[in-house]
């Protein structure tokens, strides 16, 4: 009598069957991120549409910019903040006009909040300990993201004609989308992928043109700055790189 033998292996039915689970979880899960990738970039589109509305709401009703205001005293008499009670200076730049811990660019959002354009307080004081996100600048509202937003002038620190480029922008005033980077606010953000996409939604999707920009890279000397774009002057995003690596400017004018 013929013995049979128990076959305890999957048959290619079977095998069939689990390959097409696995291929539905996989597109499943790249499906997930595409979505949240979607709606980060969305988020940020929105959040600098919504702060340009604000910005020019300011500038329409006082006059001034928004940290740049220098009758905020006199507007506000309970805005003691720094030696120059949160006074701007007038110059139609959102600059440091004293001490780091005075500037414009930290009164700003503390401006929009006074004149109820903006529903959350900022201190307007900048220190080591309230430099997050939240505290003295909005926080951005992406997923996974630890970022915010800044108002400053095109002049102020190294965000200048050397990493933004184009002397037509002397007289612009920029949102800024960053992160903490130790005792300052201008850490890389978000991906170049991601800062491309953002790009060309709101303007040409190149890094180193129009109003929607990033630090270029390479410094004045030539030497590579940045991984966010290509060192050259094409105003290419560096693609291949996935790293959260790109700092983004908005053009608000002024």
């Amino acid at each position: 009598m013929t013995k049979k033998i128990k076959n305890n292996g999957f048959t290619l039915v079977e095998m069939s069957i689990v390959l097409v689970i696995i291929g539905l979880i996989v597109a499943g899960v790249m499906a997930g991120r595409s979505l949240i990738q979607s709606a980060n970039i969305n988020t940020i589109v929105s959040d600098v549409k919504k702060y340009r509305t604000v910005f020019n709401t300011f500038q329409d009703r006082y006059g001034y910019l928004p940290g740049d205001y220098p009758y905020a005293h006199q507007q506000w008499p309970y805005c003691l903040t720094g030696g120059n009670q949160c006074q701007g200076d007038g110059d139609g730049q959102i600059n440091v006009p004293g001490p780091v811990s005075e500037a414009e660019s930290n009164w700003s959002w503390q401006h929009l909040y006074l004149a109820e354009l903006l529903p959350n307080e900022y201190t307007g004081t900048r220190t080591a300990l309230n430099l997050n996100p939240g505290d003295i600048i909005p926080e951005a509202r992406f997923k996974g993201g630890h970022a915010g937003y800044n108002l400053m002038g095109y002049s102020l620190g190294f965000y200048g004609t050397t990493y933004l480029g184009g002397g037509q922008y002397h007289r612009s005033n920029f949102l800024l989308l960053a992160t903490r980077n130790g005792a300052d606010f201008s850490g890389p953000a978000i991906s170049p992928v991601d800062a491309k996409s953002i790009d060309t939604k709101m303007d040409d999707g190149r890094s180193s043109h129009g109003v929607v920009r990033t630090l270029r890279g390479f410094n004045a000397g030539g030497s590579p700055y940045n991984t966010c774009t290509e060192p050259d002057l094409r105003g290419d995003y560096e693609l291949l790189t996935t790293d959260n690596v790109c700092r983004m400017f908005f053009d608000f004018g002024g």
